[in-house]
């Protein structure tokens, strides 16, 4: 998703990030806020948004000047020397704005939501993990990123799908998608609903799908993407593309295209060494 920048950290994860999803060689200063707690939750909360109760806003405030302070007295050569102390730095100055924001604590409020609206959501983890991205973009946050689990579905595939995963996903994807039309949020937010690959066509003995790397099926909406559209085939048997195909430096150069980011840049990891954003990707314009 995509949003204005705003004073919550511009990448949110919910509600659990694997490593994978880290900054790589971006630094840690990019790593996203991840959020160890089920939205769906009755007691959900948010750890860290609040000083702990023995401390007080006034020692909060003292103990943020005391921290400046020492940070003053360091040299500059010292800290150029040290690049994980600025890092360290800029992590200590999100903590504060984090527990002194009462912007943030709202936007994680999902109580302050209409119940109606929760349950056209689904009152489960990725109903109200969705209902919980729309609120986050809405207050500023440029990136949220909703880590839904169990969907390896290595045996019982068809049981676990028609029970437990699809349910949820029906509506909570349909529910993201027309309360962001509804706001006017949707040709400004682009949501992608996907997995690192595909699933085999072929039942293996225990009546699931393993891993299938030559295909997979993704849904974008908003953001520059024309709804109604349908790029790509696969083989009668959903083996192989048939046809012209796209890869993941395909989809991350279209997704880039349309944040205003140009594909072709380069970054440079702070050992000095340039980095393509994408390896040699062509924007899917069939999308646009």
């Amino acid at each position: 998703m995509k949003g204005p920048k705003g004073s919550i950290p511009p990448y949110v994860a919910l509600p659990m990030m694997h490593p994978s999803g880290g900054a790589a060689y971006l630094g840690s200063g990019a790593a996203p806020f991840v959020v160890n707690s089920d939205p769906n939750s009755p007691d959900f909360a948010v750890p860290d948004l609040v000083p702990p109760l023995t401390v007080d806003g006034n020692r909060l405030d003292r103990r943020q000047e005391l921290l400046a302070g020492i940070d003053r007295f360091a040299s500059s050569t010292e800290i150029e020397a040290n690049k994980q102390a600025k890092s360290l730095n800029t992590f200590q100055n999100k903590a504060f704005d984090l527990i002194t924001s009462s912007e943030t604590r709202k936007a994680f409020d999902l109580a302050q939501e209409p119940a109606e609206l929760r349950d056209a959501y689904g009152r489960n983890s990725l109903g109200q993990m969705c209902l919980m991205g729309r609120r986050l973009v809405e207050a500023g946050v440029r990136c949220v990123t909703l880590q839904h689990n169990d969907w390896d579905t290595h045996y019982n595939n068809f049981r676990v799908l028609k029970n437990d995963l699809l349910p949820h996903l029906n509506t909570g994807l349909p529910a993201l998608l027309t309360d962001l039309s509804n706001r006017g949020m949707l040709d400004s937010t682009m949501v992608i609903c996907m997995g690192e690959f595909g699933r085999t066509p072929r039942i293996n003995n225990e009546a699931g799908r393993d891993h299938w790397g030559p295909t997979n099926t993704i849904i974008m909406a908003g953001g520059g993407i024309q709804g109604g559209r349908i790029v790509g085939a696969t083989d009668a048997k959903g083996e192989r593309p048939d046809g012209d195909s796209h890869g993941p430096e395909d989809l991350a150069a279209t997704i880039y295209q349309c944040l205003g980011i140009n594909p072709k840049q380069e970054f440079i990891t702070p050992e000095g060494r340039p980095v393509s954003i994408v390896n040699d990707g062509k924007v899917i314009e069939e999308l646009l």
